[in-house]
């Protein structure tokens, strides 16, 4: 096998690394990459100068080679020769831990000194958060880019990503985020990009010359000085030596005094970056609490692969105070296959007995003896479990303020507040201390990747959001569409622009992930619009006020949603569409077209003061058409020079760029038939969105597993397309869910189960019956005569009755009280310490709530008594004014000479006629209405029409005009 001489530039960029302590980004374009890393690492080993480090491999499905040995031993048979046996030299000596993308979760926490990454496709932004931030400083990350032959390459690549983001119409998704991630590696002067042959590529500027540097050092007087201060302290004087930052030893300080004193109510919060040492520091401050005397320790993580590092730590302060494995304590692994040979418990019997144990963050029965509690990486586990394990014992939690970790921010912006401010019942009584660190251990201050990868996905954006200049009307505000093609061009207006943009979103949310800003930006259903001041022509990027993150979801074919229910899965995509037609069973709303608020921000400086509900109602008019501008209508596309960028290996940004803001008015409108958003149920965004116009139709059963939070899902209907099924659901969503109450609802307070119950407009065909025995004991609980015991089983349906609009006169708090008790099964204490009352004056409301029952009962009844009375006196004059008109009729026969009507007879027997009655007109009410109309109306012409079994008489009467005077020619056919 011929030598080839590696380019010098590599060389010099991974010593250049190992000097600095930053860390190098190496991307290999080629299908012989694989190979290549054993060079490299080797390259990396010997400017490090150490025989061997650990290597993180990280794929989607399969590896370029066998992980078994016994297989590659057999595949090396057949293929000898000095390349093959280089490379399984390098795989069987190497500390190498293969890891699935989808199982990367697991390697928080861990250090290692080289990070491959292959299958570029299947690789999030998350994946490359939790991966990067493993590797120490003067480490190497390389990414393996197998099958493409230029970098550029990236740009039209399909992510697997994608498959999420497609609905039922899905344009052709824009790779938007892979252009950025490559252009923006030309600000990161630690990358390179190289050929599977280790040629370097000339993609970037800073790649033609690459100088070698100085080693620096670092003089640290801050940390040489603490140390000199508590070096007679007792335990801390060991301590501190070992401390690596000067933040890092104040936090073990301030942790060591807070234990000292053993008041067993103290929590302590420590925020740091990634990579600052908080997890070294609580393995320290737990060595020192064993010194103290704490007998019962436990470590909390998500994983007990998470806590190596504070196990690790913890061992070597016990070893610093003097102890010593398996005299002094003892250290026990886990037997779990899955969790490698992660250390689970430490035993300490030198003077008495004392345990370190790990336990899973939802073994909260195993804490009733615990003296101390140690949460590691408690951002990553969900905010339930964390506030289920705070209790009566000292505990210390860290959490990640940016990185990976810190971009779920539910542990910041919600526990720590309430701790703070000590407004929750897990604050009451206890004291709270925050520590913060700032400076990096694993990897220098000025480490290049972390720049890079936090500019990338907008990390830190949250701490250079910039305040606002002014706080214009309202009324006086503009809504603008964001080009997104001009967003994410790394265009240097247009970062800073994103930089604010997404510094809002991350500010505003508790829950964001890196694989937002993919989402942000490739999604083709989703769109930006922001809310500025007014904006005059020449002027830069105005303050952003408000914005709002839409997803257009819906035009789903009913044959799709017949598959769907066939099938019983619920398709991925089109949230609300698919919930809402699986809730009401209603397939024509999955085809009607509507746009979710995926997410809305206003900006610090300028909450509560109507720019989001602004912003909310320009939307409502840009979507029904209301907003129309006499410029030209604009069109959201790229360049037409992308096939001549592609055709050159030169990376630069675009130099044709559409405006990145458009005014909505010269766009073209999605028009839709509704709005939606979906979120975590809380009372002030219930109350948000219901002074927005929005209503309830759905909310889950099962709380979320990160915020402990009911997912909620509210609509305002903009077209009548399907009539007003709003309403309907609306309706069908309070009857349904007053109904669930007593299930899995029963947790929620009744002040917000009755905002969400609660009819606004009084139903009058809403009925509340009960038999006279159940009225009787309301009665005499109303006079309190018996215990509400003997009623408490009317209750549901009297709560039932009273949400749904029973016109019954009662307070606010009485209707809590009835949905409280009736409806969630609350007893009186529960509903007295919600709404802040004694138990007695619950009662006393509750019984005057009573009161108006009954009234309503006594009312009702008196009213139906007078109708049935009212009904029955009309049924009698009726019958008496029928039996007038008959006695009349036979007065007035009788008094008929006898001798006129057997002449009359005769004449008919003449006529052929045997039987007169005949032509008897009927004694019916309605016949002598007619008659009587008939009155003054002499009939001018009398014939008779024989036939068949048929005998009718037509008489004809004139005809009476609007005037008064008779009309001739009138007939009237008259039945007999």
């Amino acid at each position: 096998m011929s030598k080839k001489r590696v380019d010098p530039r590599l060389k010099t960029l991974i010593e250049n690394g190992v000097k600095l302590g930053e860390r190098t980004f190496v991307m290999i374009v080629g299908s012989k990459g694989v190979e290549q890393v054993m060079n490299i690492y080797y390259m990396y080993t010997k400017a490090a100068n150490v025989a061997k480090d650990s290597v993180l491999w990280c794929y989607k499905k399969e590896l370029a080679f066998s992980s078994n040995q016994k297989k590659r031993l057999k595949h090396k048979m057949h293929n000898k020769g000095e390349a093959e046996n280089a490379f399984e030299l390098f795989l069987s000596t190497t500390e190498i831990k293969y890891v699935y993308y989808k199982e990367s979760h697991k390697v928080l926490g861990n250090t290692f000194g080289m990070l491959v990454l292959q299958d570029f496709e299947a690789m999030t932004p998350n994946i490359l958060c939790r991966t990067v931030e493993t590797v120490r400083g003067g480490g190497l990350v390389i990414v393996l880019l197998t099958g493409m032959t230029s970098i550029k390459q990236l740009y039209n690549l399909n992510m697997d990503i994608h498959n999420r983001y497609r609905g039922e119409d899905t344009k052709e998704i824009t790779s938007r985020f892979n252009e950025r991630f490559v252009l923006s590696l030309s600000d990161n002067k630690n990358s390179i990009v190289l050929s599977d042959e280790l040629d370097v590529v000339p993609v970037f500027e800073h790649t033609l010359r690459i100088e070698p540097v100085e080693k620096k050092v670092e003089i640290k007087e801050e940390l040489e000085n603490l140390r000199r201060t508590y070096e007679e302290v007792q335990y801390l004087n060991e301590i501190v030596k070992i401390t690596t930052t000067a933040d890092q030893a104040k936090c073990v300080v301030s942790l060591f005094d807070s234990l000292k004193e053993k008041t067993l109510n103290t929590t302590i919060s420590i925020t740091a970056g990634r990579g600052r040492g908080k997890s070294a520091a609580l393995g320290l401050t737990i060595a020192c609490s064993v010194a103290l005397g704490y007998s019962n320790i436990f470590v909390t993580a998500p994983s007990p692969e998470n806590v190596k590092t504070v196990f690790e730590f913890a061992v070597k302060g016990l070893e610093i105070f003097g102890m010593k494995e398996h005299l002094d304590f003892d250290v026990i692994q886990t037997t779990k296959s899955e969790y490698g040979k992660a250390v689970v418990r430490v035993n300490i019997h030198q003077n008495h007995r004392q345990t370190i144990q790990y336990i899973l963050p939802n073994d909260t029965a195993q804490l009733s003896q615990a003296e101390l509690l140690v949460i590691d990486e408690a951002a990553a586990i969900p905010l339930p479990l964390v506030k289920g394990l705070l209790g009566n014992y000292n505990v210390m939690l860290s959490t990640t303020t940016n990185g990976y970790e810190g971009t779920g921010r539910s542990l910041s912006l919600k526990l720590i507040k309430e701790l703070r401010e000590g407004i929750s019942k897990y604050s009451s009584g206890r004291l709270f201390k925050e520590c913060t660190l700032n400076e990096p251990i694993r990897y220098s201050s000025n480490d290049q990747v972390e720049k890079w990868l936090n500019k990338l996905l907008c990390l830190d954006a949250s701490n250079t959001l910039m305040h606002i200049t002014s706080t214009p009307s309202p009324d006086e505000c503009e809504l603008y569409y964001v080009n997104r093609d001009t967003l994410f061009s790394y265009n240097r207006d247009a970062e800073k622009f994103l930089q604010q943009l997404q510094g809002l979103f991350v500010t505003s949310h508790y829950k964001n992930t890196p694989n937002d800003m993919q989402m942000l930006a490739d999604a083709p259903n989703h769109m930006i619009f922001i809310l500025t001041g007014p904006v005059q022509n020449g002027e830069e990027l105005p303050d952003i006020l408000a914005a709002v993150q839409l997803s257009l979801e819906g035009g789903i074919a009913r044959k799709r949603v017949s598959e769907s229910w066939f099938r019983g899965k619920k398709e991925a995509g089109d949230l609300i569409p698919w919930t809402l037609t699986q809730q009401f069973l209603d397939d024509e709303f999955a085809g009607l077209m509507g746009a979710r608020v995926v997410r809305i921000c206003t900006h610090p400086d300028v909450t509560s003061m109507g720019y989001g509900s602004k912003i909310l109602q320009m939307l409502e008019l840009y979507f029904t058409g209301c907003i129309v501008s006499l410029g030209e209508m604009e069109e959201e596309s790229k360049a037409d020079n992308d096939q001549k960028q592609m055709d050159t290996d030169e990376v630069e940004v675009r130099k044709e760029l559409q405006p990145l803001l458009i005014n909505p008015g010269n766009r073209k409108a999605e028009m839709l038939d509704y709005l939606g958003v979906a979120f975590g149920y809380t009372p002030q965004l219930s109350k948000f969105w219901t002074g927005a116009g929005y209503q309830p139709t759905y909310l889950r059963l099962t709380a979320n597993d990160i915020t402990g939070e009911h997912s909620c899902i509210m609509v305002k209907q903009l077209s009548k397309n399907m009539g007003n099924w709003e309403e309907q659901y609306t309706q069908d969503f309070k009857k349904r869910f007053s109904l669930l109450l007593g299930f899995e609802f029963k947790s929620m307070s009744a002040v917000d189960a009755f905002k969400l119950v609660q009819c606004k407009n009084k139903d009058n065909t809403v009925s509340l019956n009960f038999d006279q025995r159940a009225i009787k004991r309301l009665e005499y609980y109303s006079k309190n005569l018996i215990d509400y015991h003997i009623v408490l089983d009317l209750l549901p349906s009297i709560a039932q009755a009273v949400s749904h609009g029973l016109d019954i006169q009662l307070t606010i708090t009485q209707q809590i009280i009835f949905v409280g008790m009736g409806l969630q099964y609350k007893s009186v204490d529960e509903i007295g310490s919600e709404l802040k009352l004694a138990s007695a004056q619950v009662m006393a409301l509750f019984n005057k709530a009573i009161r108006k029952v009954v009234t309503f009962l006594s009312e009702k009844k008196e009213n139906t008594n007078t109708k049935q009375s009212m009904e029955e006196e009309v049924k009698t004059t009726d019958e008496l004014k029928e039996s007038d008109i008959s006695e009349e009729k036979e007065e007035k026969q009788s008094d008929v000479d006898p001798n006129i009507i057997r002449q009359r007879k005769l004449k008919l027997k003449e006529l052929g006629i045997d039987d007169p009655e005949m032509f008897k007109i009927n004694n019916t009410t309605h016949e002598i209405k007619e008659i009587d109309t008939l009155k003054g109306r002499i009939p001018t012409t009398l014939s008779i029409q024989r036939k068949e079994k048929v005998d009718k008489l037509q008489v004809k009467y004139p005809q009476k005009p609007k005037s008064g005077k008779p009309k001739k020619n009138f007939k009237k056919m008259a039945k007999k």
